[in-house]
């Protein structure tokens, strides 16, 4: 997959959901099982999707970026925190704080961490994720 097709799905996975954490973190928290959100959690939630529109923007400031030395370290720091996020979305659907929509969350993070991880090890303009 070329490097800015994964840029691309990275920007439509994480701005949608920032816009909607920033803007309705009340219905968010619902879908997700999480019911009577107190101020200080839909706060969390904002803050939340602040960080997801950064990863969007992030993507989008990146997605021309060739392969080398810049490249590389970006994408090993994005899969860091992304593989962190599948993990924290796995405590959460397991502990129950989130209902069974909660996989969809772990899934995500952890795919999107194996490909920025592959970009992060791989010198090549083009890799095959999928």
């Amino acid at each position: 997959m070329q490097f800015k097709t994964h840029c691309l799905m990275a920007i439509v996975a994480t701005a949608p959901f920032g816009v909607a954490l920033i803007t309705a973190p009340a219905a968010v928290a619902h879908l997700y099982g999480m019911t009577g959100a107190q101020a200080d959690t839909l706060l969390m939630g904002r803050y939340f999707g602040g960080m997801l529109l950064t990863f969007a923007a992030m993507a989008w400031s990146l997605r021309h970026l060739e392969a080398g030395a810049m490249r590389r370290p970006l994408s090993a720091g994005i899969a860091a925190c992304t593989a962190i996020g599948a993990l924290v979305a796995a405590q959460g659907t397991l502990s129950g704080t989130l209902n069974a929509l909660g996989w969809t969350s772990v899934a995500t993070y952890a795919y999107f961490a194996a490909a920025w991880a592959v970009y992060a090890l791989s010198p090549g303009r083009q890799v095959r994720i999928a």
